[in-house]
């Protein structure tokens, strides 16, 4: 169930972070149909992966995507920002709130730990002894006439890790958001959260624009208006001929 469809004072599921172990019900190496199990029969509405690269699966109704290494075995769990369960590490929740505020407590926590926090690639903290990588994505809302609009600002969502990519020191690096075991794979980034995370509406859900604008479709082209030239795209315009130098008055 997406977050747009929860009832008011439906509250979010809560999980542990138990770093390098789980998260929840799911525990690292875990296979996907244990994965299905643990989350209660989830199905998985994307499934993505190809090669030596890792594989993934979104359960949107849970809001969380499992990405497999070799076997396949799960290796991390990503936890969307609008529609996943709320997770908290030792006394500090991780999911849904202000960037800025996670990132305080989470240097606090590893300042009392003697933990090492770094940056990551979208400018987040990350600790690869929790297993941790923590990113921010457009909130939303739903307006009074039941359609979603975009908030003003950002909440936190978050790779975890099991022991497997911590040791590699790939957390949150770029490989490993790429969806690929091995760095400098040119897989397409994986897609971490609904679209909220990319600035467009969550998954599923149509904004008023798209609401007023209706179902479109491009008519098929016209055999008697004849054929664009080569190489030509709707919407561009071939560049002039260069000139001779001479000019006509």
């Amino acid at each position: 169930m997406g977050w747009w469809n929860r009832k008011p004072g439906e509250e979010r599921a809560r999980w542990v972070l138990e770093p390098l172990v789980g998260v929840g019900p799911l525990r690292f190496g875990m296979s996907p149909d244990q994965v299905k199990a643990a989350l209660d029969g989830a199905i998985a509405v994307v499934s993505r992966g190809s090669g030596d690269c890792l594989s993934w699966q979104r359960y949107h109704d849970t809001g969380v995507t499992a990405i497999y290494g070799e076997g396949p075995r799960l290796v991390a769990v990503a936890v969307d920002a609008m529609s996943g369960p709320l997770v908290r590490l030792r006394d500090v929740e991780l999911i849904a709130r202000a960037p800025s505020e996670v990132r305080a407590d989470i240097h606090e926590l590893a300042r009392r730990e003697g933990a090492s926090v770094r940056v990551n690639w979208s400018g987040d903290p990350e600790v690869a002894a929790w297993g941790v990588s923590m990113e921010a994505a457009q909130e939303w809302g739903l307006a009074a006439e039941g359609y979603v609009e975009r908030r003003d600002g950002a909440i936190t969502s978050a790779l975890l890790v099991g022991p497997e990519l911590a040791v590699r020191g790939i957390v949150g690096c770029t490989s490993a958001r790429l969806g690929c075991a091995h760095p400098g794979c040119a897989s397409a980034r994986l897609p971490l959260s609904s679209g909220a995370a990319r600035g467009s509406a969550p998954d599923g859900v149509r904004t008023r624009r798209e609401r007023s604008m209706g179902d479109h479709e491009k008519p098929p082209p016209d055999p008697g208006q004849g054929n664009p030239p080569p190489g030509n795209a709707d919407g561009q315009v071939p560049p002039p001929p260069p000139g001779d130098g001479k000019h006509k008055k």
